[in-house]
């Protein structure tokens, strides 16, 4: 008996509801003002039937809609909140109230929406994108990865996920987990310009020269190649010996150009191996110069170098002590020591072999057991 009686009270209850739907669609203003979308004018007469019947969810449902629609957050947001109170499964209150938290950037609030949406419906990718998409911005990289794999068994060719399981591998130098996903990626979009920077970009990572200089060189005729891929082609060129390649590529870079640091440092190995010492140590200079990162001290130990190869040892020296100004490095006082040596500065480099001595401890028993025996020459001459 009690079964018959749910059944007639749900019978009565869908009845009401059928009523109060058939009462608002004979209203021939509103449903005027709707087809016009006339939404402002519209809203009232809608809140005063939502006033009526505060348990329709079909009532709320559309003026949720248009207070969203009409850029009206706040009062939206209340409203797919009272739809959820009435049916807390509501799947596209569920869906438009965490969109309005995203857009806020409340995501927490949006995370525990799409969390819901996706425990509804565990096969929906499209609610699984957004939920990793979330995790994503919330810094939860492993629930990302979890939910954007969960998506990708669903559809193996949603472009959009393929990107996003590659970029979590590249961006924590996974290369050769990206790279099957990459490929896959290329297969359905070959112009998709994020997959092929991710290409070019695992590839030179993994020092693949060869292969990093050839998709590169496809690059060269179309708009993407800019200065930041000038540079790493006459990168590949120089771990390849091809020097006047390498120059010829970092004269096209244009202006402005925004890390001249970089291409000013390949300069200078390009000319280094193409063993012209003067240019190569005025590019290292201009290096110097411009540097913006905190490489100064492998700058000035690189100059210190191209200054040795040049023969002028008093200058390399003081580059060699340059560089300990930045660099933890005993042994830069070894170099230095040497130099001064070459240069024949005798007091200045007795001195700085004996610094070295107090700084090197065990390190390098060999230099150390060669700087010994030239402070006693030294004290002898």
């Amino acid at each position: 008996m009690y079964k018959w009686l749910f059944i007639l009270s749900l019978l009565i209850r869908i009845s009401v509801i059928h009523g109060q739907q058939e009462l608002v669609q004979s209203d021939t203003l509103l449903q005027s003002l709707m087809r016009q979308q006339k939404f402002h004018e519209a809203v009232p007469l809608l809140q005063n039937y939502v006033n009526q019947f505060p348990d329709n969810i079909s009532l709320w449902e559309q003026i949720a809609e248009i207070y969203s629609q009409t850029g009206q957050n706040a009062p939206a947001r209340n409203a797919w909140e009272t739809i959820l109170q009435l049916d807390s499964t509501h799947l596209n209150a569920l869906y438009q109230l965490g969109a309005i938290h995203l857009n806020a950037e409340d995501y927490i609030r949006a995370e525990l929406c799409f969390d819901k949406l996706v425990s509804i419906e565990p096969e929906h990718t499209y609610y699984l994108k957004m939920q990793a998409r979330i995790k994503s911005l919330r810094n939860k990289s492993i629930e990302a990865f979890s939910a954007y794999s969960a998506a990708n068994k669903l559809n193996p060719n949603d472009l959009d996920v393929i990107r996003a399981l590659a970029d979590i591998f590249h961006a924590n130098e996974q290369y050769h987990e990206s790279d099957s996903l990459i490929a896959a990626g290329l297969l359905l979009d070959p112009d998709h310009f994020k997959l092929r920077k991710m290409q070019i970009e695992a590839c030179y990572s993994l020092k693949y020269y060869e292969h990093t200089m050839q998709l590169l060189e496809e690059l060269k005729e179309t708009p993407y190649f800019n200065n930041y891929f000038r540079r790493m082609l006459s990168i590949c060129y120089i771990q390849n010996g091809r020097h006047s390649d390498a120059l010829e590529v970092l004269n096209t870079i244009e202006e402005p150009d925004q890390n001249e640091e970089y291409t000013f440092f390949y300069l200078s190995k390009a000319y280094q191996g193409l063993g012209n010492k003067v240019l190569a140590r005025h590019w290292m200079q201009k290096t110097i110069e411009t540097c913006k990162h905190p490489n100064e001290g492998k700058y000035w130990y690189m100059l210190a170098n191209i200054l040795i190869e040049a023969e002028l040892y008093t200058l390399a020296k003081d580059a060699y002590l340059k560089s300990r100004n930045f660099l933890d490095d005993p042994m830069l006082t070894f170099w230095a020591a040497r130099a001064a040596d070459a240069g024949e500065k005798y007091y200045e480099a007795r001195s700085l072999y004996t610094q070295f001595i107090y700084t090197n401890g065990d390190l390098d028993p060999e230099s150390l057991e060669f700087a010994k025996e030239r402070i006693k020459i030294l004290n002898t001459e």
